[in-house]
């Protein structure tokens, strides 16, 4: 959908996925990159919330089976 690779990476944090996998569900989290999560200086990169956002509404699309053809917004 990106015509690029993601980067992978380990969460540090616990989140409900566990218990979700735990159970046999498969799991994902994604999210936009950004560091310092629950701390006095925590950040996001806005870029990456945009590219956030047009992933989730393809994601959305597709599970919904529309037929709705929509570009990417370019880096």
């Amino acid at each position: 959908m990106l015509g690029r690779s993601l980067a992978y990476g380990a969460h540090r944090a616990w989140t409900d996925a566990a218990l979700l996998s735990a159970a046999g569900v498969e799991t994902v989290l994604v999210g936009p990159a950004g560091g310092g999560a629950h701390a006095a200086e925590e950040w996001i990169d806005l870029k990456s919330v945009v590219t956030l956002a047009d992933l989730l509404a393809h994601v959305a699309v597709d599970y919904c089976q529309y037929d709705v053809d929509f570009e990417m917004r370019p880096d």
